[in-house]
């Protein structure tokens, strides 16, 4: 089965294993899926050396050069790169045969890489040798980074898209971060450098060793976690959902905000009042008691002048709203029409400039 992917390309659907595949994001109510991306999904095998040969099933390659010296290296990749818009993507390579010296590597390499050279000797190409277990990239020397692998290895690597990190794996085991801050537009790359050497990779159609999902679910932890350290002030949360709701018209939702905001103040009002012995009004009635017994116990012009505000607010006569968010004008002046379009009345809210902006109509 396949269906289609954003280009209307074919898209293979039985990636059941690949976590960019099934990963869902909500931004403004709208659901997007990682699988509406091009994933890759096999080998290129129109423009690999002359040095491998890939299977009819282009996910399995061998190597049938010499490997004399470094400029004939057999590298091969994928026929997408990695998607940009997902939490994980990963792939494996099972080495079926290390050769005659275990001269393999798996990375991920940009489309400009040359594929007679092995991943991570080159820029913006990384990868993680099986000779040595060291991790390359723009470089011949490498840096010390994980144990060396062979022939009945599953060896996998990682791309975590919202730190642009790159890690790898050996037999399901999480290696640590080799790389970060890497470039966009990289390929699932592998190489081979020895006679026989053959490996044959896994693009999610078959379960991993590693434990992706599980991997993606804790990152999402972690990030719900560092998300939490930060604590924003009340007053400040509610302006922005207030500024929010007001920048893309959602009428109701902000009358029922203010509604509710105001039943709150009063709550709080009647609190207070309850605490000196008065006896609060009714929501929207007439004042039955006064504290001015209480009040004129307690002394202070300040305390008389509250009393009075409470009052006149119990006589039907309403404090002043309290100040927009961002300097925009009152509520009852930026509320559009219902049904109008544009921006809303908060030039400030919208970035700057006047009409003109995102319409959304009332919801």
């Amino acid at each position: 089965g396949s269906r289609l992917d954003m280009d209307g390309r074919r898209q293979p659907s039985a990636l059941a294993y690949q976590p960019s595949g099934s990963s869902r994001s909500w931004s403004h109510g709208m659901c997007r899926e990682d699988a509406r991306q091009p994933l890759p999904s096999e080998l290129d095998t129109v423009s690999h050396p002359r040095y491998i040969i890939a299977a009819r099933d282009k996910r399995s390659v061998r190597y049938i050069g010499k490997g004399n010296h470094g400029y004939d290296v057999g590298a091969i990749r994928t026929d997408r790169p990695c998607p940009a818009r997902c939490a994980l993507y990963y792939f494996e390579a099972t080495v079926l045969d290390a050769g005659e010296r275990g001269a393999l590597c798996i990375g991920l390499a940009g489309e400009s890489f040359s594929l007679h050279r092995q991943p991570g000797w080159e820029p913006d190409s990384f990868g993680y040798h099986a000779e040595d277990g060291r991790k390359y990239t723009d470089s011949e020397r490498g840096e010390v980074y994980g144990p060396a692998w062979g022939a009945g290895d599953v060896v996998g690597c990682g791309l975590v898209n919202a730190t642009r990190s790159i890690f790898f794996t050996r037999n399901g085991q999480h290696l640590g971060v080799a790389f970060s801050d890497v470039p966009p537009q990289l390929y699932p790359t592998v190489g081979l450098h020895s006679p026989n050497e053959a490996v044959a990779l896994n693009f999610g159609e078959a379960p991993f060793a590693f434990d992706a999902r599980g991997h993606v679910a804790a990152l999402r932890r972690e990030s719900e976690q560092q998300a939490a350290l930060h604590h924003a002030p009340a007053g400040l949360v509610a302006g922005l959902v207030r500024s929010y709701l007001l920048h893309h018209a959602f009428a109701d939702t902000l009358e029922a905000l203010e509604r509710d905001s105001r039943a709150a103040d009063m709550d709080v009002d009647a609190a207070a009042g309850a605490g000196r012995g008065c006896t609060p009004a009714p929501r929207g009635g007439t004042s039955s008691a006064t504290c001015e017994g209480a009040h004129a116990a307690a002394g202070g012009e300040g305390g008389q002048a509250g009393d009075a505000a409470r009052r006149g607010e119990a006589n039907g006569v309403k404090r002043p709203a309290p100040s927009p968010p961002l300097d925009c004008p009152p509520l009852s002046v930026s509320l559009p029409a219902r049904g109008a379009r544009g921006g809303g009345a908060c030039p400030k809210a919208r970035g700057g400039g006047g009409g003109g902006g995102r319409g959304g109509g009332w919801r």
